[in-house]
């Protein structure tokens, strides 16, 4: 057995582990006899012989704890003065035996008592010793309750033991040694029981066995006591019959207890009834004696007794109530912000997991003030903090009873709608929410205007987490594209648990030849023959199918795969020319980069590798670059893509007119074409706007000596318009939709 569950602990000497065993053989074979001279009415043993066979149980037991603390140094002071106890008990049988004589009986009080009452102390400091570490967190509470106890179990004591005894004994001095046998035990049983409740369920095997012990010992001495205060007259046999084993029993527990493994255990923390138990308890005794004395008569000591404890009882009342109003003033702040005094964090959270578990659906905005941290910074934490003060202010106004503020943290808050409200009502609350917002606020003689962003999210079955991440990104969402309020969309979430699943699989899929490339041709605007193709990569997953890039390319970029995603796309496409080359088809193919490969200093040093791998000329690889990853780092980028450049690779500006970039910067850039974004084409017959911007891109292009590509030409119309203005290519669905490999073959024989 392990733990607490041991009877012997393991650790000790093998010499006394046999020398405990001996003992309990000796002792229930001692205590048989004892019971059959019960049940057959006749003396195995003169009692000379009894009390001989004890005062060897007792010396052996003694001896065992001595030696018990001397072989291990855990409690050693504890268990060595419970050992020398059990000694003086001895030394004081020994006095009392000899001094007797012969056939009488031991005078009482005697040495015996002596000893008995030294081994009594000495049992309070063991236990004061094993306890001490639980006896330091015992709260003030908890002192009264056993204060009251121990003046309760006086008085009881007082009423019923002591009172009889000092009317039938013949000197004070033996009815105060009889009643302080019980009342010893008591307060040793009170503490045994108090350190086994600080300890909860389990207390332990070693304060298990201590209040057995405790138990019979106790149970004996009132049956001592009772029976001197009822006959003083009659001599109570303690030495044999069923007191004896009591006694000796007891005597052995408490060596028992010494010889198992001491398991510590935290301290249990009291809730609930168990925290009200006691008091109660408490107050019906008081209440029960207090009756009694008003129909019967309680002794002088027993009124004081109960007089004193109902004092403490009533101080123990004042203590909880104090407690109880520290703690709802604790539980108060703790669910309060401090600063504008709505619900904090942990309260917002505690509403939603409530929320949340009962299943019914949940809606949340989620608000964060935009550049609050400029003016933070600009006007000081104070300024801030009053900002907050008067922003929550209008926020609870414009929420009302629509749902319940709390301020998250910083700039930060959250609004808990109530029950029943749906998308449209969460929406609504929002747009007051900026309606409000939407006055200066006036701070420290300056009129600051205070924007916010605004997430909505609702949710009918999950965690409070997965609502408030959903809020978060619709917040952030609302942040990056200026709208003010955005309501959560899975499509726009690139944390949803399904895209950080294929962003786990992606590594695998890009080194497992799971990704394949499309191709979308680029015909010449003059003649109509394909000039060109544009490598499109697609994901074909064992189990969703072919998934387009817009699903798993943002999601490479993000966990730090683009540079691998691009390298294997400019592979497989420079594969596949080299294939067209073997038969006779010379078509440049064209790969889209990003921002963190243009960047990557590395990465021109990866191209050249892969050209002289396909032995690809140059002119056959096109690389296509949107205005935004030039800008991210134009002095960096504009190095990588010299070097790109030097190896004969065609630049290509994609999406023209989306950016940012300056015509100083597209005049620097080695780029040899310009993309034409779709957004301009697409409507380009129907808005003179777009028609405006096509042509002078083209104008524009043409007097830099780029070529043009004009994207998603879908109409016979746009193509002959494009053809009037001097566009050199164009690519969409009316040359093709993107297409695998094999079917483009047919279509590079047809109009190359």
């Amino acid at each position: 057995m392990a733990g607490g569950m041991q009877l012997v602990d393991p650790r000790l000497p093998r010499a006394i582990r046999r020398a405990w065993l001996a003992v309990v053989a000796v002792g229930a074979a001692y205590v048989g006899v004892l019971a059959v001279e019960i049940a057959t009415g006749a003396e195995a043993f003169p009692v000379g012989a009894h009390r001989a066979i004890q005062f060897a149980l007792l010396g052996a037991g003694a001896a065992l704890v001595l030696s018990r603390a001397i072989a291990q140094p855990e409690h050693r002071r504890a268990w060595l003065v419970l050992g020398l106890g059990l000694l003086v008990w001895m030394g004081g049988q020994l006095v009392s035996t000899l001094t007797t004589p012969i056939g009488e009986s031991p005078a009482f009080p005697s040495a015996l008592d002596a000893g008995l009452l030294a081994a009594y102390l000495a049992q309070y400091v063991t236990l004061f010793l094993l306890a001490r570490a639980h006896l330091r967190r015992v709260a003030r509470a908890t002192w009264l309750d056993g204060a009251i106890a121990i003046l309760l179990l006086g008085a009881v004591g007082a009423q019923w033991l002591l009172t009889p005894l000092l009317d039938h004994h013949g000197s004070l001095s033996g009815a105060i040694v009889t009643i302080c046998y019980p009342a010893a035990d008591l307060i040793l049983l009170g503490i045994v029981v108090g350190v086994a409740a600080l300890h909860g369920r389990r207390p332990g095997g070693v304060w298990v066995t201590l209040g057995v012990a405790i138990s019979l010992t106790a149970a004996a001495d009132f049956a001592f006591a009772l029976g001197s205060a009822a006959d003083p007259g009659s001599d109570v046999n303690v030495t044999t019959g069923p007191l004896g084993i009591l006694y000796a029993i007891g005597a052995l527990g408490l060596v028992a207890a010494a010889m198992r493994p001491h398991v510590q255990r935290p301290a249990a923390s009291l809730e609930g009834l168990q925290r009200i138990g006691g008091p109660l308890a408490f107050c019906v005794v008081v209440v029960a004696l207090l009756a009694y004395d008003a129909y019967g008569r309680l002794s002088r000591a027993a009124d004081l007794l109960v007089a004193a404890a109902a004092v403490l009882l009533f101080v123990r009342g004042a203590l909880a109530f104090r407690e109880n109003a520290q703690l709802a003033d604790s539980r108060r702040q703790a669910l309060t912000d401090e600063l504008t005094d709505l619900p904090n964090r942990r309260s917002a959270y505690l509403e939603l997991d409530a929320r949340c578990a009962s299943g019914e659906p949940v809606g949340v905005l989620m608000i964060d003030l935009d550049r609050f941290k400029e003016l933070n910074d600009t006007l000081g934490h104070l300024a801030g903090d009053d900002v907050l003060v008067a922003v929550a202010a209008r926020i609870r106004a414009a929420v009302g009873e629509a749902g319940r503020l709390s301020r998250l943290g910083g700039d930060e808050f959250a609004v808990v709608l109530a029950p029943g409200a749906g998308e449209g009502e969460a929406v609504a609350v929002a747009r007051r929410v900026l309606d409000v917002l939407d006055e200066p606020l006036a701070i420290d003689d300056l009129v600051l205007p205070v924007r916010a962003s605004i997430g909505v999210a609702t949710l009918a079955d999950g965690s409070r987490e997965e609502l408030l991440r959903h809020a978060d990104v619709a917040m952030y969402r609302a942040k990056s594209v200026g709208s003010g309020v955005e309501v959560y969309a899975t499509e726009r979430d690139g944390h949803s648990r399904e895209r950080l699943a294929l962003a786990s699989e992606l590594q695998d899929a890009i080194s497992g030849s799971q990704l394949v490339l499309h191709f979308q041709p680029k015909a010449c605007v003059r003649t109509g023959a394909i000039a060109g193709v544009e490598a499109l990569v697609r994901w074909e997953h064992p189990s969703l199918g072919l998934v387009a890039p817009a699903e798993f390319v943002p999601l490479a970029e993000r966990s730090g795969l683009g540079r691998l995603l691009t390298l294997e796309v400019i592979a497989q496409a420079l594969r596949a020319q080299h294939d067209w080359r073997a038969q006779g088809l010379h078509v440049p193919v064209a790969v889209n980069t990003s921002a963190a490969t243009l960047l990557d200093v590395r990465f021109p040093d990866d191209v050249a590798g892969l050209l002289e791998r396909w032995d690809a000329p140059a002119g056959v690889l096109s690389l296509e670059l949107t205005e935004d990853t030039i800008m991210t780092d134009p002095e960096r980028a504009q190095d990588v893509l010299a070097r790109l450049s030097e190896l004969g690779i065609d630049l290509s500006l994609d999406d023209f007119g989306t950016g940012y970039s300056s015509l100083a910067m597209l005049k620097r850039l080695p780029v040899r074409e310009l993309k034409i974004d779709r957004s301009f084409v697409t409507d380009m017959l129907g808005v003179p706007g777009d028609a405006a911007i096509v042509r002078s891109t083209v104008d524009l292009a043409r007097n830099l000596g780029l070529r043009v590509v004009a994207e998603g030409v879908e109409t016979p119309d746009a193509w002959e318009r494009l053809g009037e203005w001097g566009c050199d290519l164009a690519q969409g669905f009316l040359i093709s939709r993107p297409v695998p490999e094999g079917e483009l073959l047919g279509l590079l024989r047809a109009r190359v």
